[in-house]
């Protein structure tokens, strides 16, 4: 060794302070003044009595002095490991990068002659996992425990939490989103709105989402803008979620007021979108509309013959079918043609779908001792779940990318619950994450193709569609139920 060595301070996999000079690894043992002293890693195995001293300048180690000699070999693989243990650290603290990602960067800069020395990749995550969980903070117990960290309000310097709203009794709700995000929120005329319970933190209810379409044509994709934590599903969580995103819009002079939102059919977020946005048109998922009608055909009885009798599927398919026609004009063609349309088996899905979804319940009511009967509107109106003005505006019918992305974020997360600051920094990584993807959609990059069996189905229905005004209503139905799935 000499003056001139390069001296590398790094952390031992226990936690202690370590220096490399030269294929050695030392280990400190004290400080005298402003002096370092340092013994090698292997006295107690091969009884190596190397020592050294340094001296910090500025940021670095300088050597001082090398007491005496080692008794063995420099150990290049084993400082090989203790320095890609250190860039592990390092990365999984200074980025939110994942796991996989973090191991692939620093893997490649190692040599080969290395690797037989080097942990599987298990416990390298382990290694970055502990890492991340010693820089966070300790995770809250209670709402009140709350305080989210500076470097989790923020992606890429750009304020990201937009609201930390207590309200209520013991209350509280966490909304993210950059300005960007709001501007592209305001100049989209659909939304998709969605939450998963699944993998939300243990202090809230469930992690709820906005999407919406960005870029035109072939390019256009779905996309998520705003995220947030509710303790409930009641229509004051929503409501109050709603009203704190436009106060927060409205710090940068931007108003929300979209076109058409798409939701499943849970009636409090129904009436929080009708409170907060009521010049908005409702719309109901397809995809939600045929899923309700599939758990009624296994309460009723006849899914067993659904699986086994084609026609029979047709026909209860039938109802998901309506919603291609105008809202008007659903109500007149189940009346006249419901006894044609639906089998006589399936009598209390139709009488359900009849109630709550065409025309209402039948009351009846005693009038100056008259039976007056008179039905009650719908609770999911046609207006609400047919897709009639979609296909004209070459709008989605469904929300099946937002639920396809959160199945997608559920396996992220190993369809665990992460602690609220662990959850957040996924918020993070997936925000950076959409920015790249706008990017590449308004730099009309190709995007990846639809799968072939859903163009397939698409191509079917638009086919039928273009032919609707040769087509009585019996046949336009039974077409577009062949085309269709409710499940």
């Amino acid at each position: 060794m000499s003056v001139n060595s390069f001296l590398r301070p790094v952390t031992s996999r226990y936690g202690k302070s370590n220096l490399i000079i030269d294929g050695y690894i030392m280990s400190h043992n004290k400080v005298v003044k402003d002096v370092h002293y340092w013994s090698c890693v292997n006295k107690h195995t091969v009884n190596c009595k190397s020592t050294l001293t340094s001296r910090i300048v500025g940021e670095e180690h300088f050597l001082i002095k090398e007491m005496s000699s080692h008794n063995h070999a420099p150990e290049p693989d084993r400082v090989d490991e203790l320095n890609l243990r250190n860039s592990l650290k390092q990365s999984a603290v200074q980025t939110n990068d994942t796991p996989g990602k973090i191991i692939r960067e620093n893997l490649s800069s190692l040599p080969s002659s290395s690797t037989t020395s080097i942990p599987n990749k298990n416990a390298l995550r382990q290694i970055i996992q502990r890492a991340r969980k010693k820089n966070m903070p300790e995770e809250p117990t209670c709402l009140s425990e709350i305080n989210i960290p500076d470097d989790l309000k923020e992606v890429n310097g750009v304020n990201f939490l937009g609201r930390d709203h207590e309200y209520g009794n013991n209350k509280r709700l966490l909304l993210f989103a950059t300005e960007s995000n709001l501007r592209r929120l305001s100049e989209s005329d659909m939304w998709f709105v969605d939450g998963t319970f699944q993998t939300c933190p243990a202090l809230f209810t469930q992690f709820f989402s906005i999407h919406c379409i960005v870029g035109t044509g072939d390019c256009k994709r779905i996309v998520p803008l705003v995220y947030g934590f509710l303790d409930s599903k009641t229509e004051e969580s929503y409501v109050t979620f709603f009203s704190q995103l436009k106060e927060y819009s409205a710090e940068f002079n931007i108003e929300l007021n979209p076109g058409q939102i798409m939701s499943d059919f849970e009636q409090a977020i129904l009436k929080a979108i009708r409170i907060e946005f009521p010049n908005t048109i409702q719309s109901g998922c397809l995809f939600h509309l045929g899923q309700n009608i599939w758990r009624k055909i296994q309460a009723c009885g006849p899914s067993a013959r659904y699986g086994a009798d084609s026609n029979f599927a047709v026909q209860m398919r039938c109802y998901v079918a309506l919603a291609y026609l105008p809202a008007e004009d659903i109500p007149n063609i189940f009346r006249q043609y419901k006894d044609t349309l639906f089998p006589e088996e399936a009598e209390d899905v139709t009488r359900y779908f009849e109630e709550y979804y065409v025309l209402g319940r039948l009351i009846s009511r005693n009038i100056d001792d008259k039976i007056q009967v008179s039905r009650l509107q719908p609770l999911f109106p046609p207006s609400l779940w047919s897709i009639e003005r979609n296909n004209h505006s070459r709008l989605p019918r469904t929300q099946n990318t937002v639920e396809a992305w959160h199945r997608r974020w559920n396996s992220l997360l190993d369809n665990k619950r992460l602690g609220l600051y662990g959850c957040i920094r996924k918020i993070i990584e997936e925000q950076k994450v959409t920015e790249h993807k706008i990017e590449k959609i308004l730099g009309n990059l190709p995007q990846t193709p639809p799968k072939k069996k859903k163009k397939v189905a698409d191509n079917a229905i638009s086919a039928i569609l273009a032919r609707k005004n040769t087509m009585g209503p019996l046949e336009f139905i039974r077409a577009l139920a062949l085309s269709t799935r409710i499940y």
